[in-house]
């Protein structure tokens, strides 16, 4: 079971251009809501630029962000990881690779930048990191809400990432 972001473990701001989120305990997510209207059907992108030397932190974009627990998230991570994950009453459900984050070849390890798009449409939920697609999932449980941005610490006790170039697309 992983935390939220409570203001002793993390900071988000803007820097240098760039939105950062920062987590310094492991366990955590913090999510970002971009504040855009929400919407049923949408694709959403971000640049993850420098992820931090922590490799088994993931990052990445919200869909449907209803409220603090309801959303899904789709991402990867330093180490090749991949997920996309449900939140649904405070629950979290890995959709994917078995119900665990899935290694991918196809998600690149330790690369200087990321570019992380979750297109959530109807039931079909789509992750591509660099404009390849890594997997897709259906469910149903979620169908409107806003878009944002995530970072997820795991076992390691601090990270850093950086977003840039957020952008949502309605679909339909």
């Amino acid at each position: 079971v992983y935390k939220r972001q409570q203001e002793q473990s993390g900071a988000a701001r803007y820097r240098d251009g760039e939105f950062e989120i920062r987590l310094t305990e492991p366990q955590f997510v913090a999510v970002a809501e971009s504040g855009k209207p929400p919407v049923a059907d949408m694709e959403v992108s971000a640049v993850i630029r420098n992820p931090s030397a922590a490799r088994d932190a993931a990052f990445g974009v919200v869909c449907r962000f209803v409220d603090d627990d309801n959303y899904y998230l789709l991402g990867a991570g330093r180490d090749g990881f991949y997920a996309i994950v449900r939140w649904l009453n405070d629950e979290s459900t890995v959709l994917t690779g078995g119900g665990q984050w899935t290694r991918s070849p196809q998600v690149p390890q330790d690369a200087p930048l990321y570019k992380v798009t979750g297109t959530c449409d109807g039931e079909r939920l789509t992750l591509e990191v660099n404009g390849r697609e890594i997997d897709s999932v259906e469910d149903d449980a979620l169908s409107f809400g806003e878009s944002g941005l995530f970072m997820q610490t795991f076992q390691a006790p601090a990270a850093v990432v950086r977003f840039d170039d957020f952008s949502q697309r309605a679909l339909g």
